[in-house]
């Protein structure tokens, strides 16, 4: 989640179509304190998890936006077991190989026909993830570091 940029735009969405509902996990601030990435300096303790999230947005979409303080190595397996499917998977989550591959490799299995698997940042977690799910048209579409695969069953 971070700032909430990303979430404020899916939020957006969904009160455009008028349905859906999005649940966001990020670390609590007192367990992510101050870091520092390509130079900048994030801050949540000081203002808050989803800060950028505008008021508006906040007000309409209510309820729809669940923001789950926990790790996501605990929370979304746990969160898997108790959702009936996942339409849409958003990792923007830690950008180490082996994280997203983790992150890739457990969502996979719940993501039905039709259904999109979105990435922030590709590495060697993407590529290594794509050839190993037999998904070779997709391991070099590095156009600007956001990356989808719609899941699609082929039957012969």
């Amino acid at each position: 989640m971070a700032a909430g940029v990303s979430n404020a735009f899916l939020n957006a969405a969904l009160i455009g179509n008028g349905r859906g509902q999005l649940l966001s996990i990020e670390l609590p601030p007192e367990r992510r304190g101050r870091l520092q990435h390509d130079g900048v300096v994030f801050a949540w303790p000081e203002r808050g998890v989803a800060w950028a999230v505008p008021q508006e947005i906040r007000w309409e979409i209510g309820r729809r936006n669940e923001i789950i303080l926990g790790d996501v190595r605990q929370v979304l397996p746990m969160l898997l077991q108790q959702l009936p499917r996942v339409d849409v998977f958003f990792h923007y989550d830690l950008h180490t190989p082996e994280h997203m591959k983790w992150d890739y490799d457990l969502m996979w299995p719940h993501l039905a026909q039709g259904v999109v698997l979105i990435s922030d940042d590709a590495n060697y977690g993407w590529l290594r993830f794509c050839r190993e799910k037999r998904l070779a048209g997709f391991l070099a579409l590095n156009l600007s570091r956001l990356h989808a695969k719609t899941r699609h069953r082929i039957t012969a």
